[in-house]
């Protein structure tokens, strides 16, 4: 038998051209193409990887906030043509764009992520991860965080400039934690549960106090 996924609804996406001009500047395509709200976005880019927050079905990404320019190392304008993957997400879904073919057909493949019906017997489980290099410090068995970065300067728009203790800089939307929600697949011959599929869901200053001290 299949392994059953509990909690999660997936479903293909088609219309990548009207989402694509909506990132770059566009208007925001119809409830019928895109059904859910987005809150904030993540671009990676074959030169950049951009955040981005979206007010009202407007995009501003970081690259119009620090834009790279031969004086500044800031953050390259991501482009149709160079990106690579696109992450759009908020409360109630994420949305997944991946690049499929090579770089002269820009043809991508995507697919949405959003919670399921409320009666299902195994919810998905919420957990934590913080702005941080993933070599910074190892990971919290149990909460998934790890040490923030060592300097954050506010910046326009919802963004900071975090500059961590390696040197390295990154701007991305203010707060702490980005919070993620896992959904389990179980193995019907075994029993055994996984995790089988993960959204990102919103972007937090800090933890709840009673799911913190889990």
């Amino acid at each position: 038998m299949s392994p059953i996924l509990h909690g999660a609804d997936i479903q293909a996406f088609d219309a990548h051209p009207e989402v694509l001009a909506w990132l770059w500047g566009g208007a925001k395509p119809t409830s019928e193409t895109v059904p859910d709200t987005f809150d904030y976005g993540v671009l990676q880019c074959t030169d950049s990887f951009v955040w981005g927050i979206c007010t009202d079905g407007v995009w501003r990404w970081s690259s119009s906030v620090e834009p790279h320019t031969p004086q500044s190392p800031g953050v390259i304008a991501p482009q149709t043509h160079t990106l690579l993957e696109a992450r759009l997400f908020g409360t109630e879904a994420e949305l997944l764009l991946w690049r499929s073919g090579n770089f002269a057909d820009e043809t991508f493949c995507g697919r949405i992520l959003r919670d399921a019906s409320a009666d299902e017997t195994v919810a998905p489980l919420t957990a934590w991860t913080a702005f941080s290099p993933p070599t910074d410090q190892p990971k919290h068995p149990r909460k998934e965080k790890q040490r923030l970065a060592a300097y954050v300067e506010t910046l326009a728009d919802g963004f900071v400039r975090r500059t961590q203790t390696n040197g390295c800089i990154t701007v991305t939307p203010a707060g702490s934690y980005i919070r993620l929600k896992h959904y389990l697949e179980e193995d019907t011959t075994t029993g055994v549960l996984r995790i089988a599929a993960t959204r990102f869901v919103s972007i937090e200053t800090l933890l709840a106090p009673k799911e913190s001290e889990n």
